[in-house]
């Protein structure tokens, strides 16, 4: 499951592309739509659906989180959302919030997998059943791409709620706790607080194998 979320996160860098280089003109962004959805689902195999990606100049994501007491600094970004069909009747929810400056970026990587009738608004899930069959399993990563290389943080312990869920506004919560992407951190040692809120407006979604309306 956590290799079919890693795609998902992968397409969402193509899908926030496709939308930040074309016009916002009403013809062509109908025209762009329909193009995004037949390239995806040409390469997903399977139906995809689209929401607001002729919006996608309105999306916007405010993160308000702290690890370790320091605020993640994460403005001006714009949120990318793939809800997918997985296998026994689970769906996958990864989201994509990207920020570059100054030559580094950073990309705040969440989402959540499990059974349909699990996803009921509010829902929350807690990250020590990522091995655990039945349950909501959450995912939280922040990584920073820079000159020097990749760093990678990750959440271990605690909870992930979904507060709101819908075209218009994404809403998440998370009290939890985690730490660089290394032995000690997956062992549970010298973790740190993870705690806040993001806001998600007008996010582009892509439904890939599964509908809209089937999802919260």
């Amino acid at each position: 499951m956590k290799t079919q979320i890693l795609s998902y996160f992968i397409l969402s860098f193509c899908v926030l592309s496709f939308t930040s280089c074309n016009p916002k003109k009403a013809l062509e962004d109908k025209i762009n739509e329909t193009i995004a959805e037949k390239m995806v689902g040409a390469a997903m195999g399977t139906d995809v659906e689209t929401s607001n990606m002729s919006n996608a100049e309105n999306a916007s994501a405010k993160v308000d989180i702290t690890m370790d007491g320091k605020s993640l600094d994460f403005e001006n970004t714009k949120p990318i959302v793939n809800i997918a069909a997985g296998s026994d009747d689970e769906v996958i929810v990864a989201i994509n919030i990207v920020q570059e400056t100054d030559g580094k970026q950073r990309t705040l990587q969440l989402g959540i997998s499990g059974k349909k009738d699990l996803l009921k608004i509010p829902l929350t899930a807690n990250f020590e059943d990522a091995t655990e069959k039945g349950k909501v399993v959450p995912i939280f990563n922040i990584m920073t791409i820079t000159d020097n290389g990749i760093k990678m943080s990750t959440v271990k312990k605690g909870t992930f709620k979904v507060v709101e869920f819908s075209d218009e506004k994404v809403v998440f919560e998370i009290d939890a706790e985690g730490g660089e992407n290394n032995v000690e951190t997956h062992e549970g040692k010298n973790l740190v607080p993870v705690k806040g809120t993001i806001v998600c407006k007008n996010p582009v979604m892509t439904f890939i194998g599964v509908k809209k309306e089937e999802i919260f």
